[in-house]
């Protein structure tokens, strides 16, 4: 059998396959479009408002070098959170359900749960541009956790509904056999021991 550890994220155990992994839903991105946006004509208009004067006082150069500074701090947040957007992911395996929320200097949180440990799955969503756009939240639920596991803003979350209900049934098939397999090789081991027991 084919060793997975580490294979496709980080903590991925030996024999776990993914099955499915996602980011959130690119609408949580135009927050960040439409601040570019402003952003952008704010720095064209001082630009061109700059050019534009011909005689410039001397604190002009202080006020340039302040924006310009300001505009290189601001680029640097931007590119951080529009990089933290794809680094924020859920991963479903044949054993498990993964919510990685990561940045790229504070944060590296991973929320797990077992799929033979869910209870129930909600799929929420309400209003029209969630449906059109097809994205919503998912509450997934377990009788261990005191809060359920809450994934917000989830691309064609039927799809993610469908690939956990599925991989929660392979994964209660794969048990029963497993254990109906132990308890076979057990009552060889008796049948065997007994056999033993009597020709003596």
């Amino acid at each position: 059998m084919e060793d997975n550890t580490n294979k496709h994220f980080k903590g991925q155990q030996r024999n776990e396959d993914l099955v499915y992994y996602t980011s959130r839903h690119w609408v949580v991105l135009l927050p960040l479009i439409a601040e570019m946006v402003i952003a952008i004509s704010i720095i064209a208009a001082v630009v061109f408002v700059g050019f534009g004067v011909n005689e410039k006082p001397d604190w002009s150069k202080w006020v340039f070098i302040g924006l310009t500074l300001l505009a290189i701090v601001w680029m640097h947040n931007f590119a951080t959170r529009f990089l933290n957007y794809f680094l924020d992911i859920v991963i479903v395996t044949n054993y498990r359900v993964l919510k990685v929320e990561k940045s790229l200097y504070l944060k590296d949180d991973q929320n797990i749960v077992d799929l033979h440990e869910i209870q129930d799955i909600k799929k929420i969503q309400h209003g029209i541009i969630p449906n059109l756009l097809d994205y919503g939240k998912l509450v997934i639920v377990t009788p261990t956790m005191i809060e359920p596991m809450i994934l917000e803003n989830m691309p064609d979350p039927e799809r993610f509904f469908r690939k956990v209900n599925n991989s929660k049934r392979d994964y209660i098939y794969e048990r029963q056999q497993q254990k109906l397999k132990t308890l076979e090789t057990q009552n060889l081991d008796y049948d065997y021991a007994d056999r033993q027991f009597f020709s003596r």
